[in-house]
């Protein structure tokens, strides 16, 4: 065999070595991310800690593909928004000051078009933002569950064409079992964090009742009942018994804008003013505005309050009140016209240093105080025609001589039979006093 034959044999068999080597390798390396990526995807399938979810698929990627930078952006299909949820390698506050929206960005692009995009230089490509100086390539993958894009994995890479076709394929495949598992674990996050809210709000309903009179005070001359129903845990509706001086019974009603937790808390902050107020002596007129322009300064004008607040002095045959935009109470009396009580002024927390006016009244044993909230008279029958002031004063009139908790368990009735089964469509507050 010539040298030169030689040669040439040691170089084939040195080539074939090497590819066979090579090609064992290839095989070795699928081999094992196939592993990884069977072993992360189990990982994940186990758990429904929607943060523990999204940390295992990022570090099992980082294994498995590689990255300098990592993300995992939640999609809001009905808001359009995109937020990040879990970041590894970047600058939080760089990509907060980012916020995007399905169709900006590459990450927005592949939640729009519901297709993955791999790009070899960001620096060439005009959807890229850059908020990480350092990167080159990009893979962005949107993850589906029943046609819908949940969410969309980002990984970046200090490296040009760093991400290749194999890791498409590998992070297509992980991405089906990803998006699941991220579905199935949002909806336990949720499940769970909507138990916790419900057990809040319980428990704050709880609270919001206790602030209200168990009982009325005890007065001589004076027959009292109450009621209250809210539509929801936490109500807007309140309504207050106290006694005044030795033998005189303020009785208040309200009804905040709007329903759930934020009427909820104007409610309480209003009733804890007003106690604090009735206790510093302050005429009832200068009361309403000072409760005014406290709503005005806390919670703008946005949310506001109709309250009435009047004194029932049985020795002295007199009510005196204020009404701030709140429905009339009526106050009837045997023989004679309902006599609703309107004067005061305009709504709470309208407008600053708004002025209100008080009224007295002259009372007469039997005569009888009827407050209510909007529950009462706008609760709506079969026909949609709401209950009414009228219909209220019409029932209330053939109940003028019986006791305040007839009168109060007649309204209800009425309301009820109007309803016809209907859903409760307001928060109900009722009060009824009648002079002895």
């Amino acid at each position: 065999m010539t040298d030169n034959s030689t040669i040439f044999l040691l170089v084939t068999t040195t080539v074939a070595t090497a590819a066979a080597i090579w090609f064992f390798l290839l095989a070795t390396r699928g081999a094992r991310e196939r592993d990884l990526l069977l072993e992360v995807g189990t990982r994940i399938s186990s758990s429904l800690d929607r943060d523990e979810v999204l940390g295992l698929i990022l570090d099992g990627l980082e294994e498995v593909v590689g990255y300098n930078a990592a993300g995992i952006f939640l999609v809001n299909i009905e808001s359009d928004e995109i937020s990040h949820h879990l970041l590894r390698g970047y600058d939080e506050e760089a990509v907060a000051r980012v916020r995007l929206k399905i169709g900006e960005g590459l990450i927005g692009s592949s939640a729009r078009i519901e297709r993955p995009l791999v790009v070899a230089d960001v620096r060439k490509d005009p959807d890229y933002i850059d908020i990480r100086g350092a990167t080159r390539s990009e893979i962005v993958i949107p993850l589906m569950v029943s046609g819908f894009v949940v969410a969309v994995l980002n990984l970046e890479s200090d490296r040009v064409r760093a991400y290749r076709n194999r890791h498409l394929k590998q992070l297509q495949t992980f991405g089906a079992q990803a998006a699941v598992a991220i579905d199935n674990a949002s909806c336990y996050t949720e499940a769970q964090e909507k138990r916790v809210l419900e057990q809040e709000l319980e428990i704050a309903g709880k609270i919001q009742q206790a602030l209200l009179p168990r009982s009325p005070p005890d007065i001589s001359g004076l027959d009292v009942a109450a009621y209250m129903k809210p539509i929801e845990s936490l109500g807007g509706d309140l309504y207050d018994l106290i006694q005044v001086g030795e033998r005189e019974l303020g009785v208040a009603i309200g009804d905040i804008s709007g329903h759930g937790p934020p009427a909820a808390i104007l409610m309480a902050s209003l009733y804890a003013s007003y106690r604090s107020l009735t206790r510093r002596g302050f005429s009832i007129s200068e009361m309403m505005g000072r409760l005014n322009n406290l709503i005005q300064e806390n919670f703008g004008i946005h949310r506001y309050a109709t309250f009435f607040y009047g004194v029932v002095a049985p020795d002295e045959n007199r009510l005196t009140y204020c009404n701030a935009g709140h429905f009339p109470p009526l106050l009837l009396r045997a023989g004679e016209a309902p006599r609703f009580l309107k004067d005061g002024g305009i709504v709470l927390g309208f407008m600053d240093d708004a002025s209100y006016d008080e009224r007295t009244v002259p009372l007469e044993a039997g005569d009888i105080m009827v407050l209510y909230t909007d529950g009462i008279i706008e609760a709506i029958g079969p026909d949609e025609e709401m209950f009414g002031e009228e219909r209220l004063a019409e029932i209330c009139a053939t109940m003028i001589r019986r006791s305040a908790r007839e009168v109060l368990d007649g309204i209800l009735k009425a309301v009820t039979s109007h309803s016809a089964g209907s859903v409760q469509q307001d928060d109900i507050s009722l009060v009824v006093v009648r002079i002895l």
